[in-house]
Formats: C-alpha cells, structure tokens, sequence
C-alpha cells in the first residue's frame, strides 16, 4: 500500500524540478547567462533603447518644426508678401507688427494687422514713414508715425495715423457697435491730446455711427481719410 504514497512523491518531486528547471531559465534570461552567443538579450535590449532615443529626438525635432510653422499657418500669398516686405524694412516697429501677423490666430484681427502694414508699406514708398507702433504718450502706441510738410520751407510736422479695417462692423449688435466706437473715440482723444495731426484712415465706406460718434474731434482737427 505504499506505492501510491510512493508515486505521489515522485510526481511532486517532477513537478519540483520542472518549477525548478523554469526559473533557472527566467534567470539565465535575467542574467543573460543563456548559452547561445555573448549577451544576445543585452544587444536587443540595447537596439531596442537606442531606437527608442532616435524616435524621442525625431520626435523633438518634430515638435519644434511645428511649433516655428504654425506661426504661419493660414496666411494666403498676399499676407505673406506684405510679412516679407516689412521685415526687409530698417523702420522702428516693423519688424514686431510682422511678427504680430505671423503669430496671430484671430483671422479678423489680422485683416486689421495687415491692413495696417500695407499702409505704413505705402508711407515708406513716399518716404514719409518714420515710424510703426510708435509710443507718443504713456500706454499709448499709433499705428503709424509720419512726416508732413506744409509751405516750402517749412520744418516737418510728425503726424499721427490710425488705421481701421472693420469687414464684420454691420453685422455686430448695436451694443458691439457701440463699444468698439467709443473704445476708438477714445483711442483718438488720447493721440489728440499729445498736440500733433491725427488721421483716421478708414478702409471702405465710414458708417453713419461712426461719422456721428467723430463729428466733435473732426471740428477739433481730426482728419479722416476714406481708403
């Protein structure tokens, strides 16, 4: 009767050295112990991580080339000429309203931008352009900085322009209107203030709400240019 017993102990102990013979494998694999060639497992693993560092640099250098081409996203061929023009100029400001129309993502904003740099473009072309976002009294920049000359002789007069694209104005609710006007009204009270020549240049047709709104500053000097 004590063969089962017997067997019983047999099996156990086969099952033993087959636990036994699997973690000897786990740990040659561990240790890279196994007997075909010199550390194959390290050589894979280190192939492995090496790719792994090349995809992490592919990756950053991806990234950083989004990041600087993004900035022009969305710009047609127009936009991007006028960019190119006035980085080419040696005019202060020039540069940084280029680079407020790369990097803006409100395409409303950027008619405006532009619209802006394609007048100061034109200044330049006169040779009246002296400046672009040029600070004439404390938190107060214009958009444009020019020269004007009176009767022969006459020293040069340094007048200020503000330039105002507004596509989407008759589509806005009255109280939009209504602030974006006031916010200009006091926009061009604050370049009056200073003493020198403000010009509004408008693009299209001035409506009715903001001839009304300027009829005051018009009689105190405000010139108005429809462009």
């Amino acid at each position: 009767m004590a063969i089962p017993a017997l067997r019983e102990v047999e099996k156990d102990k086969t099952i033993e050295e087959y636990r036994r013979s699997i973690w000897a494998r786990e740990n040659a694999i561990h240790n890279e112990e196994m007997p075909y060639g010199p550390g194959p497992l390290k050589k894979l693993r280190d192939l492995i991580f090496n790719w792994l560092d090349h995809v992490n640099e592919a990756i950053k250098v991806l990234i950083k080339a989004f990041t600087e081409a993004k900035t022009w996203v969305g710009l047609s061929s127009k936009e991007t000429r006028v960019v190119e023009e006035l980085e080419k100029l040696n005019i202060q400001g020039a540069k940084t309203l280029a680079n407020r129309i790369r990097t803006t993502r409100n395409p409303q904003f950027r008619i405006g931008l532009v619209s802006q740099a394609k007048q100061a473009l034109e200044y330049h072309r006169q040779g009246a352009l002296l400046a672009i976002e040029a600070p004439i009294a404390e938190g107060a920049r214009c958009d444009l900085l020019i020269r004007e000359f009176g009767k022969i002789g006459a020293e040069e007069t340094r007048t200020i322009v503000e330039v105002k694209y507004w596509p989407g104005f008759s589509r806005m609710t009255q109280r939009e209107k209504e602030k974006m006007i006031d916010k200009m009204d006091k926009q061009l009270k604050k370049y009056m203030a200073t003493g020198k020549p403000v010009i509004l240049e408008w693009y299209g047709k001035l409506p009715p709400e903001v001839e009304e709104k300027l009829k005051d500053l018009r009689e105190q000097g405000l010139r108005i240019r429809e462009i």
